[in-house]
């Protein structure tokens, strides 16, 4: 509520302010805001992360899911697929009867 900012960015104080963000007094205890670093070595940061850029893959339309990096159709039809209550296979889908195939071929294999 304190930033006068136009725009989010990492140098706001909510991004990585420990001496703001960690030990905040509550009836009797404390609690820390932190998110998680995106880099190949992952960290704890101490602030708040901007949640409104995920896509929720229980409920993104193809459209959406195509607009992921390295997405196919296959894999978008597969999505959808699988969370839909039908057995009708989506364009490149693939229905829960394929792998419920899968499986059984699996533990006949293993013995």
């Amino acid at each position: 509520m304190d930033d006068s900012n136009g725009t989010d960015s990492m140098d706001d104080a909510w991004w990585d302010d420990a001496s703001l963000l960690m030990g905040i007094p509550l009836s009797g205890g404390t609690f820390d805001v932190i998110h998680g670093s995106h880099d190949s070595a992952p960290a704890a940061l101490y602030g708040a992360e901007d949640e409104s850029g995920k896509l929720n893959v229980n409920t993104a339309t193809r459209e959406q899911l195509m607009r992921l990096p390295d997405m196919t159709a296959t894999i978008a039809g597969a999505i959808i697929d699988w969370r839909d209550g039908n057995q009708e296979p989506e364009p490149d889908g693939i229905e829960g009867s394929y792998y419920e195939a899968c499986r059984t071929r699996t533990r006949s294999a293993t013995g």
